[in-house]
């Protein structure tokens, strides 16, 4: 299993990951520059979006560091993970053998993630907000310091934290604040997850998925001109 062997120890092997694109361009892999000491990671949870499939795999290099890598988590994995059910194992491994309508499915999904992102971001910066637009990450990230004075005078929030409690508090908008991910307390980011705003039911979120234009469905617009909405008045001034 040089190369290939699995996180867990009942994994036999894996695929190798394919190269990650941001809007169409190469993103370079840690492999590429350095593979004699780069170990990959991946879960049918982040690979296919499955939460609650505890089925992850690693891919060490092969290289004697990658071998005494592997031979050491596999150790530790035998002591702290127990064997995933069969049924399990073999969903993996057709997830993992890239079957095609699984390759659609996640074209799509990314499609539909990034519309919404994009059209997110759109209204945080036409709100006042400094954000840069989403280019592979899952969250939206807006920045409010420009409008800290207005925010200040008005609401009283001087902390991210702050902000996210009168943002849930006032307007029923659930955000995380910056500083619960390492960000300086006083600046005031915020972290926005947006599949939310897909659709209501599964009706609405296939129909979403499947769209040209997923931003341009009537609730998923609604959403937004609703999110618009509930910004301008948090940032008006007195």
């Amino acid at each position: 299993m040089r190369g290939r062997a699995g996180a867990r120890p009942h994994h036999r092997g894996r695929r190798d990951l394919p190269r990650p694109r941001v809007r169409g361009r190469d993103v370079p892999l840690p492999s590429a520059w350095a593979p004699e000491r780069t170990v990959s990671t991946t879960s049918l949870s982040k690979n296919y979006a499955l939460g609650g499939w505890r089925i992850g795999a690693a891919r060490f290099p092969d290289s004697p560091l990658g071998e005494r890598l592997r031979e050491s988590v596999r150790g530790t994995a035998s002591e702290l993970w127990s064997s995933t059910p069969m049924p399990m194992q073999h969903a993996a491994a057709y997830a993992w053998s890239d079957p095609q309508e699984l390759v659609d499915r996640v074209a799509l999904a990314r499609r539909l993630h990034g519309s919404v992102a994009n059209a997110v971001a759109e209204v945080f910066a036409g709100a006042g907000c400094e954000v840069m637009p989403p280019q592979g990450g899952f969250y939206v990230w807006p920045d409010f310091g420009p409008l800290r004075a207005s925010l200040a005078a008005r609401w009283g929030v001087a902390t991210s934290a702050d902000l996210a409690e009168v943002l849930l508090e006032r307007f029923g908008v659930v955000v995380l604040p910056g500083s619960a991910f390492g960000d300086d307390p006083e600046a005031l980011t915020v972290r926005v997850a947006v599949p939310g705003l897909y659709g209501e039911n599964d009706s609405e979120r296939l129909a979403a998925l499947v769209s040209d234009e997923p931003a341009s469905m009537p609730w998923i617009g609604d959403a937004l001109e609703g999110l618009a909405q509930k910004l301008r008045t948090l940032t008006a001034p007195e």
